[in-house]
């Protein structure tokens, strides 16, 4: 992997080349710097990203605030049903918005996947990160009642019961693993209602 700046008309910009990954050529370019030394700290800024956690993820200045904003307003309307909409706009105000609503998205690593774990309505969370280098999605999960390393273990990752992982190239598998660790929290509430636990 090597990284390299130039000026392009009267700005600057960074490109960072993967080399080959499945046989074609992965590059990624950022430009609109106004001079080298910014291109030069935002290359490196990249290259730490991709050295040190595997992953590349592009420093715009969108918020996580924005992200949800633009959710709830476009995809969810037309994909959830109204009381589920209701439920995500009580649990962002009530547990994520302090914490990571004014945090731009490449502020947030997968490492703050512990931080969810004061919230009493989620039994099982996850981050999901695309690492552009080895071409694989990694998946940090935990949960505070399903056990979660036997369905882990069934997209090629494992750990402990109720803190494990998955590496695995197939976006289409880690959307199986989603469908699963849902039906495990459905089955798990389900049966701590027969139980008189909620």
């Amino acid at each position: 992997m090597q990284g390299s700046v130039r000026k392009r008309g009267t700005t600057w910009s960074y490109r960072i080349d993967f080399g080959k990954i499945d046989g074609k050529r992965r590059q990624i370019e950022k430009g609109g710097y106004k001079n080298k030394k910014e291109a030069d700290k935002a290359l490196a800024d990249a290259l730490y990203q991709v050295n040190n956690y595997g992953e590349f993820v592009e420093n715009q200045k969108i918020t996580s605030s924005e992200v949800f904003d633009e959710f709830i307003t476009t995809e969810a309307p037309a994909t959830r049903a109204y009381a589920t909409i209701k439920r995500y706009n009580s649990l962002y105000r009530n547990h994520y918005q302090g914490k990571f609503g004014g945090l731009f998205v490449y502020q947030i690593s997968a490492n703050m996947v512990n931080d969810f774990s004061n919230i009493d309505e989620f039994v099982v969370w996850l981050f999901v990160t695309y690492d552009a280098k080895n071409a694989l999605y990694k998946v940090n999960i935990r949960s505070r009642g399903p056990v979660i390393n036997e369905i882990a273990a069934k997209y090629n990752g494992g750990g402990h019961k109720f803190a494990s992982g998955v590496r695995n190239t197939d976006k289409s598998q880690i959307e199986e693993l989603l469908k699963d660790l849902s039906e495990a929290c459905r089955e798990y509430l389900e049966k701590d209602d027969k139980n008189g636990n909620n």
